[in-house]
């Protein structure tokens, strides 16, 4: 299996990955390899990958999909960046705009929670509530190996590539 290597900004995932999701990461080669062979491995990434969202992104958080949430909410959120939940991750204008128009393109095509205002916090959806308050005590939150409902990738270990499914889940304790 080939990867093809585009000298743009954005690269097209062959098939399902590029070098980019080494970044995000942080895996190796013989990872790739194994996730290169099983083609469910990260089937909730975009078919393609924007460098420098998943630089900037990923730079303090997991970079989340922008499936997670509908264009107006990640609008609202990149006009914000300089108080980005309390943080200021403020980009240049040009690079702002890329980011902003790759999350729109790649973000939900609903609403969520039929919300008539942007939604900035995917824990506040409610197909994140619902997937996560009628299983988990709430106390899973305090935890020290999870700290946070925004913090995925403390029970779902290949949050990094874009893979929630179920059956890769492991909740801490």
């Amino acid at each position: 299996m080939q990867m093809l290597l585009v000298t743009t900004q954005v690269k097209t995932v062959l098939p399902w990955l590029t070098a980019s999701t080494l970044l995000l990461t942080g895996c190796n080669g013989t990872l790739l390899q194994s996730a290169l062979a099983d083609s469910s491995y990260a089937s909730g990434l975009p078919s393609v990958i924007n460098e420098n969202w998943l630089t900037e992104c990923s730079s303090c958080h997991i970079g989340y999909l922008p499936s997670m949430l509908p264009a107006s909410s990640w609008s609202a959120m990149m006009k914000n960046l300089d108080n980005h939940f309390g943080e200021d991750a403020s980009l240049d204008p040009p690079l702002q705009l890329e980011i902003q128009t790759y999350l729109k393109a790649n973000a939900s095509p609903v609403a969520v929670n039929g919300a008539t205002s942007p939604l900035l916090r995917i824990t506040d959806a409610d197909w994140f509530r619902d997937e996560h308050q009628e299983e988990l005590p709430t106390t899973i939150w305090r935890r020290t190996d999870v700290k946070s409902p925004s913090n995925c990738s403390a029970c779902h270990r290949l949050a990094g590539q874009g893979d929630y499914d179920e059956d890769n889940i492991d909740v801490p304790g």
